[in-house]
């Protein structure tokens, strides 16, 4: 009789701790905007859900890319790590234009300096040559 009191009494302190450990989680510091990027998300429809898992400047600028990149043209876009999380979305976003890493049509960086590459002209600037910029390469006519 008394070793199932102590089972039951082990039992609820794990569950209280168990519960004061999850309210805790749900209470805690929100870290760089989650809740509030979640809440955005659940608040918006279908057609700007994909805008807020981009973000918003980075989903216009690449909207700004496509827009401005001729389909079946090649790109190489840089200011990101190789097979990176935002390398991989802008790859989806561009399509049907194609990656290029050897001698692209376009180059595409996005915030960092404006720093022109060699053999390319600055064709157009996105939110006003703050944030991101469209190379095209020299001799190549749209």
């Amino acid at each position: 009789m008394n070793n199932s009191r102590t089972i039951k009494k082990t039992l609820i302190v794990v569950l209280i701790v168990w519960t004061a450990i999850w309210l805790f989680f749900l209470v805690r510091e929100d870290k760089d905007g989650q809740y509030r990027v979640l809440g955005d998300l659940y608040r918006s429809n279908d057609e700007t859900k994909v805008k807020v898992v981009y973000g918003n400047d980075f989903y216009d600028f690449l909207e700004f890319c496509r827009d401005n990149i001729p389909a079946g043209a090649t790109y190489e876009i840089y200011g990101f790590e190789k097979y990176s999380i935002d390398e991989v979305r802008a790859r989806y976003l561009l399509f049907p234009a194609r990656v290029d890493t050897k001698n692209p049509d376009f180059k595409i960086k996005y915030g960092g300096n404006a720093e022109v590459p060699s053999g390319y002209s600055e064709f157009k600037s996105y939110n006003k040559g703050k944030r991101g910029y469209l190379y095209l390469r020299r001799g190549n006519r749209i």
